[in-house]
């Protein structure tokens, strides 16, 4: 029995698919840091503990685990809304929307006879083609809020 050799396209095909799916989810992350980090400052937690001025009656490791907390769970549940937008602009739901104002524009700035598409249908026919991937935004808010709940169980220990 032979083996027939690999079309060398193919497995470089692979290998720009897989490069792509990496590198999206670095970026995602490296997005997502950013916002946890702005998080953290907004929360005030590169001030430092204050102890007098606080308004709950915390200890220190209480009051980094509540920050943390807080900042995580509002990192995760925005990448997770932002996976929800993207799944719905894949099923369609901004379809119309774009194309009312892109006609608006085109009509304004282009002659009518020369617009890209003609109708919706055309539209909706070329979207469905270009698909966004949105599952890679999920698994990042989903792992922010179950880091979000771990540091809630955290703060409710040590804050007894």
């Amino acid at each position: 029995m032979t083996v027939q050799p690999q079309d060398p396209r193919i497995v470089v095909d692979e290998k720009v698919a897989k490069g792509a799916v990496v590198k999206r989810y670095l970026i995602a992350i490296a997005l997502s840091l950013v916002m946890f980090v702005l998080m953290l400052y907004s929360q005030g937690i590169f001030k430092g503990y204050d102890a007098v001025n606080d308004k709950v009656n915390h200890n220190l490791t209480a009051w980094v685990f509540h920050k943390l907390c807080d900042s995580l769970s509002i990192t995760g549940v925005v990448c997770c809304c932002l996976s929800g937008l993207l799944f719905c602009s894949n099923k369609g739901a901004y379809d119309t929307i774009f194309f009312g104002v892109r006609q608006a524009f085109g009509v304004a700035f282009k002659d009518p006879k020369k617009l890209k598409y003609k109708d919706l249908y055309e539209y909706k026919q070329a979207k469905a083609k270009s698909k966004t991937e949105f599952k890679y935004l999920l698994w990042i808010g989903l792992s922010y809020l179950v880091l979000g709940l771990i540091c809630l169980i955290v703060y409710y220990n040590v804050n007894i």
